[in-house]
């Protein structure tokens, strides 16, 4: 296997790098919104590929879209929209007066709009979209900072801090001072893969990088953790 790594891109995200035997030319491939690759032949360096995909940002953005676009992923939300989080379901209501009005109460994420404004509207949509963003912020402070706790407890690792962020191209993230970072987005996901992305990000705290000590460790303590990467390729953390 050829050696890789992963690079963040302003205005890009993270970029999977992987060295090639076989390859003969750099390449691009977009197979998903959040999933780019670049195949490097040996005679050609790390800082030869970072060059090649700046150059080639435009274009990522633009497969993006495409891809977003066939897959018709954009969520417009309205009066009879089925949508629900992991303790509240959604409920849109029309009400008199001038103002969209949001309640987080009861397991419920009710937002009131005015008979005045159109639903599906982009105002209206952003503050739908900003009712549910809280309500996952909400759900991920409770349950989070007593889930780490639990796993670092039962496998043996110690972290120096803990934050809840809403990142945008990454599920978490660990310090060089031990620090973990984790996505308010993870409610959004099965309990093992949240598990998983917790793990992984404590197994950081001995392992600072993706090489085989690290996958070692973290297929140790929960089991196909290739296996469960992949897996989570399915998940976008952009979800509109």
């Amino acid at each position: 296997m050829g050696e890789e790594r992963i690079i963040n891109f302003d205005g890009l995200g993270e970029v999977n790098f992987k060295k090639s035997k076989r390859a003969r030319r750099l390449t691009i491939r977009v197979k998903t919104e959040k999933d780019v690759n670049v195949t490097i032949p040996f005679h050609v360096s790390y800082r030869q590929a970072e060059s090649f995909v700046r150059e080639k940002i435009p274009w990522i953005l633009k497969t993006r879209e495409g891809l977003r676009e066939r897959a018709g992923e954009i969520t417009v939300f309205h009066e009879l929209s089925e949508f629900s989080t992991r303790d509240h379901i959604l409920q849109i209501e029309r009400i008199e007066g001038e103002k969209v009005l949001r309640k987080i109460r009861e397991g419920k994420i009710l937002v009131s709009v005015p008979f005045t404004q159109v639903i599906t509207s982009a105002d209206v949509q952003s503050k739908i979209r900003l009712a549910i963003l809280e309500t996952w912020r909400k759900e991920a402070k409770a349950m989070l900072p007593g889930r780490i706790d639990e796993l670092a407890k039962n496998h043996g690792f110690q972290y120096r801090s803990l934050s809840i962020k809403n990142m945008k191209t990454r599920w978490g993230s660990c310090t060089g001072q031990n620090g973990i970072n984790l996505n308010l987005h993870l409610v959004r996901l099965p309990d093992h893969l949240c598990d998983y992305i917790i793990l992984h990000e404590l197994v950081h705290t001995i392992h600072k990088n993706h090489g085989k000590y690290f996958w070692a460790t973290l297929d140790k303590h929960c089991g196909d953790a290739r296996g469960k990467a992949q897996e989570l390729k399915r998940f976008r953390l952009e979800i509109w």
